[in-house]
This record gives C-alpha cells, structure tokens and sequence, in this order.
C-alpha cells in the first residue's frame, strides 16, 4: 500500500526552512516507516522548493512530488518553459479544462505530472476570480461570489463552468496523470466527498448538480451528454457568435 500526505505551503526560504523543520521531519519520520510519499502545492517561486526536494529525497525514501499550484494559473507552453526545470508536477489551470486544444499543449511541453481538478465551479476565465479570492482570504463573513448576478441573467453560461463529470473523463484519457476534487464547502460531508470520488475514479454517471461544484456550477438538475460536452472541450470560444450552451440549456432544463 503506498500511502500519501498532500501539503500545500507558500513558496518563500523563510517560510520553507519553517516546513522543514516545523512540519516536514515528523511527517518525514511517520511517512518512513509506512512507504509513502509527500505531495506539496507551491506558489510561486519554486527554486527554493526545487533544492529542498533534492535534498529531502536524496536523505530519505520517502517520495517529494512538488507540484506548481493551480493558483499559479498555469495554461500556456511560455508559463511550462518558466517552470520546466523547478517542479515535477503542476495543477493544470482550471480555466483550459473546457480546451482541448491548450491542455494538450501544455501536456506535450511539460515532462512532469499533471494534476486536473474535474469539479471547479469557476467561469473559465472568469474576470472576477482574483477579486473572490482576494475577498475570501481577508476573512470576509460572506465573501461574496462576484460572478452570481451574471450567472442569475444568464444561467446557461455554468455549462461552460470548469467542470468535468466523471462520464466524460475518456475525453481526457493521456493528458493528465490524476485528479484532484475541490469542495472545501461544497464537499465537507466525507460520505458525500467518497461517493463522489468513487464515481470519478469508476467514471460512473453522475448528474451536473451533484459533483460539488461551486458558485458557478451547475444547480439545476440536467443531463449533459456526450456530444454536448465534446462541443464545448473543442468550440473556438467565440460565444457571442454561438447559441449552443443557450439553447441546451433552454431544451433539457428540468426545472423551467
């Protein structure tokens, strides 16, 4: 059995030191005796994190992967030729799940690993995100979802949410080496959070609405079919050109 701790830290020589000293070399100590391995999220230098998973690995038999950080927002090639030679694995940015074309190129130039969180209940390039989170972080009472209003006038735009069902992982099959489930809030209930990863692991049917998406995902009780989801992984992303979300969303909406 090889078992696993995920850690995400912030990437500065301070705070590293602090992880090494503080956090990893109890961990290290546990993760020795039952075979394992670490899995730290970086932001967002990593060369500081790059000496220290040399060092750690070539003193212990426990495995370092150092992975760059989905909110490092990596999505292009230029962005894998910064980080090529500094971590061994990378979230790939949620905003180019729904784009075949980009998350290939990012698969063909990066050598490491790829990890593709499937439930994001973001807009893919949402351009109120960076605010969201800056509200989340400051420990807002309510942080509010910026995106809501949008979303409410127009509903149809959480088909084009950064999700993927766990039907439509074949789409994906060679481009990532494994998933990642959001859900801090959406998915707090273990048995809610196992029965959801069963059925991305099985790839086994699961609704829009019950894969613990956030703000942005689906709510509304809805099919999504084969050759829909195909469409918008391989659209041109000219939506005011396009009414196809619109018009599935107009056709198959349980609750209208």
């Amino acid at each position: 059995i090889m078992h696993s701790i995920v850690i995400g830290i912030m990437s500065s020589s301070k705070k590293l030191h602090f992880f090494r000293e503080e956090i990893w070399k109890p961990i290290n100590r546990t993760m020795t005796r039952m075979g394992g391995a670490i899995h730290a999220s970086l932001l967002p230098n990593p060369r500081y994190e790059r000496s220290f998973c040399s060092q750690t690995n070539a003193s212990t038999s426990t495995v370092v992967w150092l992975s760059a950080s989905v909110l490092m927002r990596i999505n292009s090639s230029e962005q894998i030729s910064y980080l090529q030679n500094n971590v061994n694995c990378l979230a790939i940015d949620t905003a180019i799940v729904r784009d075949l074309t980009k998350f290939k190129s990012i698969r063909n130039n990066f050598s490491g690993l790829i990890k593709l969180i499937v439930n994001e209940g973001c807009l893919s390039y949402c351009p109120f995100r960076t605010q969201h989170f800056y509200e989340m972080s400051r420990d807002l009472p309510h942080p509010e979802s910026l995106c809501e209003e949008l979303i409410n006038d127009l509903p149809w735009f959480r088909l084009k949410s950064a999700w993927i069902l766990p039907q439509h992982l074949h789409f994906y099959d060679g481009l990532y080496d494994f998933i990642k489930l959001a859900g801090r809030v959406t998915l707090q209930n273990p048995q809610k959070f196992i029965a959801v990863f069963r059925a991305y692991l099985e790839r086994s049917q699961l609704a829009a609405n019950e894969i613990g998406s956030g703000p942005a995902g689906m709510i509304e009780d809805m099919q999504i079919s084969d050759e829909f989801f195909y469409q918008t992984i391989t659209w041109d992303k000219e939506c005011s050109k396009c009414d196809i979300c619109k018009n599935y969303y107009e056709k198959h909406n349980k609750a209208k």
